[in-house]
């Protein structure tokens, strides 16, 4: 078996950097801080050294954001990129945790759950302070105070609740539509036929504060903010000392208060 020549292989050898190629690694480390092989891409010519940079600052923009706001690197990147904005992000994430929150809140199974009365308005201009002593998926039991009696009212029949010891304060904020109060509408039993407010809008207007009015299909006008809302419903704060909780059925229009 003939011997290795001396030196080994060469073929397999890493050739050595050029003098002028080693010189500009070892300056772009010492100086910039860069990984030996970043330097040596950019002192080859592979890459430029603004983009090196550009890419160091979008990832230590990234990391940041990651830390502050907990959003995964490959979120945090595009946001740094510019192609993501932050603001939207975290807007699209407020609203989610709200509605984990809030999707099925319903006042009826919170009036039904306390044991106590509630005031509430119904379609046909009446009004009632009942209990609630039975939700189903499609009926609601009331039993007003003194009686024994329980009626059963369609949940599409409801427009307004609101606490009685808020009453007088609720009232400050209602106002009337004659229009509508003189040619009242029946509510839309298919979901989709129903007026639509998108739950982006009234996340908008919630955290915006914007002063609202929503009108009932009987023409009930209730003036304040929104507190919440929900798939069924929605409550609105007037002057921040009642809450009025509004049916999404039996909406008419919901419009900002100039």
């Amino acid at each position: 078996m003939r011997g290795r020549p001396p030196g080994g292989n060469r073929m397999n050898r890493r050739p050595g950097l050029a003098p002028a190629v080693a010189a500009e690694v070892e300056r772009l480390q010492e100086r910039m801080g860069l990984p030996r092989e970043v330097a040596l891409r950019v002192a080859r010519e592979e890459i430029s050294l603004n983009q090196v940079l550009q890419d160091m600052a979008t990832r230590d923009k990234a990391d940041m954001l990651m830390r502050r706001h907990g959003l995964d690197r490959a979120l945090a990147t595009q946001i740094a990129k510019g192609q993501a904005d932050l603001e939207r992000v975290l807007a699209r994430r407020r609203l989610a945790s709200h509605l984990a929150l809030n999707t099925d809140r319903s006042c009826l199974v919170d009036a039904h759950q306390e044991g106590r009365a509630w005031r509430f308005s119904l379609l046909g201009q009446r009004q009632v302070t009942a209990r609630v002593v039975e939700v189903d998926r499609y009926e609601v039991g009331l039993q007003t105070s003194g009686s024994e009696d329980t009626e059963g009212v369609h949940k599409l029949q409801f427009k307004l609740a609101w606490r009685p010891e808020q009453d007088k304060l609720a009232r400050r904020g209602f106002r009337t539509d004659k229009a509508l109060r003189a040619d009242p509408r029946d509510p839309a039993v298919r979901p989709q036929d129903r007026y639509g407010c998108s739950n982006r809008r009234l996340f908008g207007w919630m955290e915006a504060e914007t002063p609202i009015a929503v009108t009932t299909l009987e023409g009930d006008i209730v003036q304040g903010t929104v507190s919440w809302f929900g798939r069924y419903e929605f409550g609105v704060s007037v002057k921040g000392k009642a809450e009025v909780v509004v049916f999404r059925h039996a909406l008419a229009q919901v419009s900002e208060r100039r």
